[in-house]
């Protein structure tokens, strides 16, 4: 991302990023699966940073670019948003850049850029259920039961 904000003369900012915070609020939800409340509550303090972020540097508005993504629910992203601009009195702007070929062009950018891409979602308990790791599932299973 240095990279990319660097070549194109962005400026980028990144907020906190404090694993054991975001284990202490999904580890309950761990076996929930994908697109669970544990997903949820990852989109919930991820933006709960951004909002804090936006602030810090006086922003009037905020959006993620989370919902590109096809392992991200862009809905419910959307509805915390919503909650959080009231909370914080900034401006969210919807999205759901996965529309209109968004993650067609999200893939042809990152082979243009060299960018990283993985088949989930980004926390450990996605890689898992990405891996079928048997263990883990036995859980996920159990969990959903």
């Amino acid at each position: 991302m240095n990279r990319f904000v660097s070549l194109k003369k962005l400026d980028f900012f990144t907020g906190l990023h404090d694993v054991r915070r975001w284990a202490d609020r999904v580890k309950k939800y761990r076996f929930a699966g994908e697109r669970s409340i544990r997903c949820r509550e990852c989109y919930r303090l991820r933006l709960e940073v951004t909002f804090l972020k936006a602030q810090e540097l006086k922003s009037d508005c905020v959006t993620t670019t989370l919902s590109v993504s096809p392992y991200k629910d862009a809905e419910a992203l959307n509805a915390i948003g919503r909650e959080l601009e009231k909370e914080y009195g900034i401006e969210y702007i919807e999205s759901d850049f996965k529309k209109n070929d968004g993650y067609k062009r999200s893939i042809e950018l990152s082979k243009q850029y060299g960018f990283y891409r993985q088949k989930y979602c980004g926390c450990i308990y996605s890689r898992l259920e990405h891996e079928r790791n048997e263990s883990w599932m036995k859980k996920v299973k159990a969990y959903s039961e």
